[in-house]
């Protein structure tokens, strides 16, 4: 949600603020995901439902990264 808020504020827009059921969402994915033009499958769903967080930590300390600007001011300068 940080993510979408930060992207949506750079791009000057409202955060969506709209939560759809997960179940009745994987059922429409399911079903229409057949459709050549349809966005929304199985996977997606599962990608934007999740609430995984990932640490740096590892990447900093095996390749020397360090993070250089926040999401909200990365987001404002694109």
């Amino acid at each position: 949600e940080e993510l979408v808020g930060a992207m949506a504020k750079g791009l000057g827009v409202l955060a969506p603020t709209r939560r759809w059921n997960l179940g009745f969402v994987m059922c429409l994915a399911r079903s229409l995901q057949w459709l050549p033009l349809w966005p929304l499958t199985v996977a997606r769903v599962r990608a934007l439902s999740g609430r995984a967080r990932y640490s740096s930590h590892r990447i900093e300390n095996d390749l020397g990264w360090r993070v250089s600007l926040s999401i909200d001011l990365g987001m404002q300068e694109l």
